[in-house]
C-alpha cells in the first residue's frame, strides 16, 4: 500500500533498513486525502533493534494533485525552487562559511535539513527534518504580532543570510551567477495566476469604510492612490531591480506562516532561542528590503512599528558585523543611509503583501473579500485584520513612504 507516494515511501523504507535495522513502523498523523494545497505531514520511523529502539522524525511536504489548482499556482516551479535552495544554494552557503572559518554555532542555520526531494510531476515532495517533534519548535501564527525579542532574532538571521550573498557576489562571482540564473522570479506568476491582484481594489474599498480612514482626508487620498497603483508598484519592486549589484538571494517567505521558533523555557514564549525559516518556495533574487519589509509588515503593529528605525538599524548592524566575518567591508558597499533610501523605494512591496496575505491569514486561505455595501459593519476576524493593516498603512503615510 502506498502511504505518501512512491518516492517518499521508498525513502522511508530504505532509511529504516540502513545499518541492519530489522523492522519498520511508520506512524502517519495525517494522510494525503483530498489535498487542495501543499501539505506538511509529520511521519515517524521507528526502528526496532536487538539493543533498543531508534526513532527518526521527518516532515513530509507534498504538492497537491488538483489539476485546476495547479493551473492557477505553478507548483512545479515552486517545488523546483525549494529543491534548488535546499540541495544546492544552502549547502554552498554553508561551505562558504566554513571556508571563512566561521564557527558552527555562529553560521546561518535558520532552515530545516532537507534529506531528499522529488520533482516528479504531480508528486513533488520534500523530506525535511521535523522541527516540531522532539526539537520543540513552534510555528508562529501571524494572526499575532511579534515582540522585540522575536523580531531581533529574525533580523539577525536575515542579516547573516543577506551578507553571505554580498560576499559570494564579490568573492565567488561565478557561483552567484549560477544562483541568479536558477532563481528567477516565481512570485509574480503566482500572484497573477492566483488572481490575488484582483483583491487589492476590494480590500482598499473595504478599508475606506473604516472610521480611521474615512474620517481622515489624507488617509483617504493615499488609500485611493494605493487602490489604483498598488499592483503596479508590487510588480515594479519585483522587476525593476533585477540587475542591481546589491541584489541578494531572498528567503521570499512571509506570505503565510513560515517561521518556527524554539524556546529554552517552553513556558516562557517571550524569549526565543532559535528561529527556522521553513518555506523557501518563493525564494528569488532581489533587494533585501523585500525580505525585511514583508516580514515587518506582517508581524508588527502600532507600538512595535514606532520602533521601526531601531529595528532597521539593528538589522544593518548585524549585516555589517557578519560581512566583516566573511571578509567584506559592507559599510562602504551598503551604508545605512542607502538602506534607508532603498526602504523608501521597495518597502511598498511589504505593504502590498501584508494587505493581500494577512487577509487570508485572518479569514482563511480560500476566503475572498466581499465588495462593501453601504453602512456595512465590519466585525470579527475581519475587524482584527483591518486593525493591523490600518496600523501599517498609517505608519507608511506618517513616514512619507507613500
Amino acid at each position: 500500500m502506498t502511504i505518501f507516494n512512491e518516492f517518499v515511501d521508498r525513502f522511508l523504507h530504505n532509511n529504516s533498513t540502513e545499518n541492519g535495522y530489522r523492522d519498520m513502523v511508520v506512524n502517519v498523523y495525517e494522510l494525503r486525502k483530498n489535498l487542495k494545497r501543499s501539505k506538511l505531514i509529520p511521519a515517524t520511523v521507528v526502528n526496532e533493534r536487538d539493543n533498543g529502539t531508534e526513532t527518526k522524525e521527518y516532515m513530509i511536504k507534498l504538492a497537491p494533485y488538483d489539476q485546476d489548482l495547479r493551473k492557477k499556482i505553478p507548483y512545479d516551479k515552486l517545488y523546483h525552487r525549494e529543491w534548488f535552495l535546499h540541495m544546492e544554494c544552502l549547502p554552498e552557503y554553508e561551505k562558504f562559511e566554513k571556508e571563512k572559518c566561521i564557527r558552527h554555532d555562529f553560521r546561518f542555520k535558520a532552515y530545516p535539513i532537507c534529506y531528499a526531494a522529488s520533482l516528479k510531476p504531480f508528486e513533488e515532495s520534500l523530506i525535511l527534518e521535523n522541527l516540531e517533534g522532539s526539537q520543540n519548535f513552534q510555528l508562529w501564527d501571524k494572526r499575532f504580532c511579534m515582540n522585540g525579542n522575536h523580531i531581533k532574532l529574525v533580523l539577525r538571521e536575515y542579516a547573516k543570510f543577506h551578507a553571505i550573498s554580498f560576499a559570494i557576489r564579490k568573492q565567488r562571482p561565478a557561483l552567484m551567477k549560477y544562483i541568479e540564473y536558477n532563481s528567477r522570479d516565481n512570485l509574480l506568476e503566482l500572484l497573477q495566476k492566483s488572481e490575488e491582484f484582483d483583491n487589492i481594489e476590494i480590500l482598499c474599498d473595504r478599508l475606506m469604510i473604516t472610521d480611521k480612514i474615512s474620517k481622515n482626508d489624507t488617509y483617504m487620498k493615499k488609500l485611493k492612490y494605493l487602490r489604483e497603483n498598488l499592483a503596479g508598484l508590487i510588480i515594479d519592486c519585483i522587476q525593476n531591480n533585477k540587475h542591481n549589484t546589491r541584489n541578494v538571494l531572498l528567503h521570499g517567505g512571509n506570505c503565510f506562516n513560515d517561521m518556527q521558533f524554539c524556546y529554552k523555557d517552553p513556558d516562557t514564549r517571550g524569549m526565543p532561542s532559535e528561529v527556522k525559516f521553513v518555506d523557501w518556495q518563493n525564494s528569488r533574487i532581489g533587494s533585501q528590503i523585500q525580505d525585511i519589509s514583508s516580514f515587518f509588515y506582517t508581524v508588527l503593529e502600532g507600538p512595535t512599528l514606532l520602533r521601526f528605525e531601531e529595528f532597521l538599524k539593528y538589522y544593518h548592524k548585524n549585516f555589517l558585523e557578519y560581512g566583516e566575518k566573511l571578509g567584506m567591508n559592507l559599510r562602504d558597499i551598503y551604508p545605512y543611509e542607502e538602506v534607508r533610501a532603498d526602504w523608501s523605494k521597495y518597502s511598498i512591496f511589504g505593504l502590498g503583501l501584508a494587505i493581500l496575505f494577512l487577509y487570508k491569514i485572518f479569514m482563511g486561505r480560500d476566503c475572498c473579500p466581499k465588495i462593501p455595501t453601504p453602512f456595512e459593519k465590519i466585525e470579527g476576524n475581519e475587524e482584527q485584520y483591518f486593525r493591523r493593516i490600518i496600523d501599517v498603512f498609517q505608519h507608511f503615510v506618517d513616514e512619507g513612504f507613500i
